[in-house]
Order: structure tokens, then sequence, then C-alpha cells
């Protein structure tokens, strides 16, 4: 790929990302504000629906800001503590003996629910 080729898909990234944060700006108000602000669009009318066109396009050359996270990043429990290596072996023991529990109950209620 050529370096004008990568400059306009991440042009064209940029403007979908924009687009749909817009969309999404009235039911995820504060991801999709971030979103927009890591986009340099400015407050008002850059946010509303009508600018989701042509009106709204992202301006090349535009200097954004430090990239930062939206969402906060998911760590699992279980592998975050195995890798720190910090569980007893009465935790893991337990941990163990839960999980196998939970097998066993969700086991029994698709049993049951065949014979119902």
């Amino acid at each position: 790929l050529t370096p004008e080729r990568k400059g306009t898909i991440l042009h064209v990234t940029a403007a979908v990302v924009r687009q749909l944060a817009s969309l999404v700006l009235a039911v995820m108000p504060a991801s999709a504000a971030k979103l927009l602000d890591l986009l340099g669009q400015p407050e008002g009318s850059a946010r509303q629906y009508s600018a989701l066109g042509a009106a709204g396009r992202l301006v090349p050359g535009t200097q954004l800001p430090e990239p930062q996270g939206v969402f906060p990043r998911y760590v699992d429990p279980s592998a975050a503590a195995q890798k720190s290596g910090s569980q007893s072996a009465e935790a893991q023991a337990a941990a163990k003996a839960a999980k196998q529990a939970k097998k066993d109950a969700n086991r029994k209620k698709s049993q049951s629910e065949g014979e119902a």
C-alpha cells in the first residue's frame, strides 16, 4: 500500500467511526462523546444528526488529541489471579469447586428441562 492509500483508509475509517458515534450518542452519551472528542469534533452542531452527511465530514490534516481508551478493558478475574500467582492453593481449590458446582447445576437444569 502506498502512503496515500493508507491515509485514505485511515480517513475513511475515522469518518465511519464518527458517523457511528453520532448515531449512538443518544444511547451511550459518555462513550460516544469521548469518541467524538478523540476525533476532534467540537461540541454543538458537529454532534447533531444533521451533521451525519457531507456537512459533518472530517477535515483531512486535523490534529487529533492523544489517543486513550473509550471503554474500560475487561480483565478476567481468574486469569488475572493465575498470572499474578497470588492465589493460594486453598483459594484455587475453592474456585475449582465453585466452577464444578456451576457445571453440575447447569447439567441438572438441562436434564430436568429435557424431561419436562
